[in-house]
């Protein structure tokens, strides 16, 4: 297993959402990147996304998740 995230698609993509804990906690963060790095290296594409840039433009959020 390459490591849980908060979507994935048959495409091969994921997306996650990064919260402030993602970051304050560096066990978790380092998870983060780790599992994106075991993700990209097996072919996925990988989109993380914060609350903030989810609510100051969902639209280009969802569009980039589409993809």
């Amino acid at each position: 297993m390459l490591g849980r995230t908060s979507r994935t698609r048959p495409s091969r993509s994921s997306s996650s959402t990064k919260g402030t804990h993602h970051q304050q906690d560096y066990k978790q963060y380092s998870y983060d990147i780790e599992r994106d790095g075991r993700l990209i290296d097996s072919g996925w594409i990988v989109i993380s996304v914060n609350k903030d840039g989810l609510f100051r433009d969902p639209k280009t959020v969802l569009n980039r998740i589409k993809r």
